[in-house]
């Protein structure tokens, strides 16, 4: 429709154009993979807004390549919400604000979009195990509440950077003296297709 975008859903009115965004990706992989050295046990979709949907929808259908996930200022489609089926546990970070008026934070559930709480819900319940607790730690800094969800072994696989009324944009905010960059690497990268990387 002459805007930039991706195909987030295999078979939802969403989906903006006929491309097939997924089959580019398994591509891109393949090629990459091929043409230089990387692990492919360590590789990672991080998204913004539709992109946030997109990397949802390769940890739900394409978790045989995808380690782990971030999400800012994007959720999950409810096509994607309710046929979700990971191979393994995946680590999933969210950065959403309260006031965001283009996905908002508080959905209920409508215009296919799931609600940040039904994303968190899934995915802390998806990578518990059968001891662990389904309600978070929470710490605050300023105008940002983080919420770790931990196994009963203490392990993380989900974070959130709840941020009081902040709108959509890509944040920049620090917490615990990393900018939102650096906490998205420094979330994705301790884990691979086996789950946390063992330091």
């Amino acid at each position: 429709e002459g805007q930039a975008h991706w195909n987030a859903g295999l078979d939802t009115p969403e989906n903006k154009s006929d491309a097939d965004d997924f089959g580019f990706i398994n591509a891109l992989i393949d090629k990459l993979s091929a043409t230089y050295l990387i692990d492919e046990d360590r590789i990672y979709a991080i998204g913004y807004s539709n992109g946030g949907y997109f990397s949802y929808a390769l940890a739900c259908y394409y978790s045989d390549r995808i380690a782990a996930i971030a999400s800012v200022s994007g959720t999950m489609l409810l096509e994607t919400h309710g046929h979700c089926d990971p191979s393994h546990p995946t680590g999933m970070l969210n950065i959403h604000g309260t006031k965001d008026s283009v996905v908002p934070y508080h959905y209920k559930n409508n215009d296919n979009l799931a609600s940040i709480e039904a994303v968190l819900e899934y995915w802390a319940e998806f990578n518990a195990d059968d001891n662990s607790t389904l309600e978070p730690t929470i710490t605050s800094e300023s105008l940002v509440e983080h919420h770790a969800y931990h196994n009963s072994n203490g392990q993380t696989f989900v974070e959130h950077y709840k941020v009081i009324d902040g709108e959509h944009i890509w944040f920049n905010f620090a917490f615990d003296g990393l900018r939102t960059n650096m906490l998205i690497w420094e979330f994705v990268s301790r884990y691979s297709i086996d789950g946390l990387i063992s330091e």
